[in-house]
């Protein structure tokens, strides 16, 4: 027996495979929410042999979706086979659950080809991770074409026009992902965040990827339980974080930043970043790291709002780390291993948020003076 969850548009994909292979089928073209549907039905359906998930009918997050079916493998004896159509093999996402031993999993957008990965999935012995073999073709997630998406020209960059300040805007978004895992995408939207806090604005840290780093801090730290809020905040040293959320929730609690940590760009659609007020690329400078860097910033060099953070580089070696006309924009991160407790970077913050802040002058000067004693070598 075959139960899929799926809407009606996509219902036909299984149906017919189903009705071709004589395996009974049980559908449900109403579910929205997977956390509810395996909490108050997967007791009742234990006659079921594969569960079928059509993960563009779900309003879940990516997060939540992956905790349910990573649960479902322990909670049932099923098969869990997960469509979904347009998405890649090398994604994170899609790997995170390859990496989980969910391998029976449908990407293909052509009817033809994803009849015969579905097929595959309901044979006995299933896909495995060699039939799911990576790509290489975008440094985002697919998304339908738009005009963020088309390629620019590197050697002619189009100068943004100056813009006002733009200081009182009542809630405003930053997103940060780096263009690949381990840059210190996590470390500076946390910062930021503490950074802000030290301002005396109300800033919000969001874990908007499925790496899990909060869940691992929590479990780390001996009574971090302790930081937890009624509104499923972790207040950690007065920087708030979240990490299992609703946004509509977290925004009536009326925060003026919310600091999306988006992962690497394999987590996201290139829509889901370029919508944000503020726009930060983090990238290492080795020449691994730098290659990444170039593949993404290719794509987007002429994004208003866009800036990059560069780690781990050395001084002599900065000039050629910028790209011609993004100078102003590329910036270069002091080691700081902390990022709640260490300033050494927030006259890099102070740059990226002038046009959203007000900074006093002695908060952005006594920074400043730091790194200056850390960059000549002084006490």
């Amino acid at each position: 027996m075959v139960h899929y969850i799926t809407s009606p548009e996509n219902l036909a994909l299984v149906k017919e495979l189903c009705e071709i292979k004589d395996i009974g089928l049980e559908y449900t073209t109403n579910i929205k929410d997977i956390k509810l549907f395996a909490n108050t039905e997967l007791s009742k359906l234990a006659h079921v042999k594969y569960f079928v998930i059509d993960i563009s009918c779900l309003q879940n997050s990516e997060k939540e979706i992956y905790d349910i079916i990573c649960g479902m493998e322990y909670m049932t004896h099923a098969r869990i086979i997960v469509i979904a159509i347009g998405r890649t093999a090398n994604d994170n996402f899609i790997q995170a659950l390859v990496n989980k031993g969910v391998c029976n999993i449908v990407l293909s957008k052509q009817k033809e080809t994803a009849q015969i990965e579905m097929s595959k999935c309901l044979s006995s012995d299933g896909r495995g991770k060699q039939d799911i073999l990576p790509d290489n073709t975008s440094p985002f997630a697919p998304e339908q074409a738009s005009e963020i998406n088309q390629p620019v020209k590197v050697n002619t960059p189009e100068y943004k026009k100056k813009e006002l300040p733009i200081l009182d805007k009542a809630m405003i978004t930053i997103g940060i992902c780096g263009v690949e895992p381990h840059v210190g995408a996590t470390h500076h939207a946390m910062a930021i965040t503490s950074y802000l806090g030290s301002l005396k604005y109300k800033a919000c840290y969001l874990e908007s990827n499925i790496h899990g780093d909060i869940q691992k801090m929590m479990d780390t730290y001996k009574d971090s339980h302790k930081m937890v809020h009624e509104d499923g905040g972790i207040d950690w040293g007065g920087v708030m974080l979240y990490h299992d959320y609703s946004f509509l929730d977290i925004l009536n609690l009326g925060y003026q930043f919310y600091v999306y940590d988006f992962g690497t760009c394999r987590d996201i659609t290139s829509q889901e970043f370029m919508s944000k007020d503020i726009k930060i690329l983090v990238s290492g400078s080795k020449g691994w790291e730098f290659y990444n860097y170039n593949k993404v910033i290719e794509n987007m060099a002429n994004v208003s709002g866009l800036y990059t953070i560069m780690n781990f580089s050395v001084p002599s070696d900065r000039d050629d780390l910028s790209w011609e006309g993004l100078e102003d924009t590329t910036l270069f991160a002091e080691f700081a291993p902390s990022p709640f407790e260490n300033t050494l970077n927030y006259p890099v913050y102070e740059k990226i948020l002038s046009s959203y802040i007000k900074v006093p002058s002695t908060h952005s000067q006594g920074n400043k003076m730091k790194l200056t004693k850390r960059l000549w070598g002084r006490n």
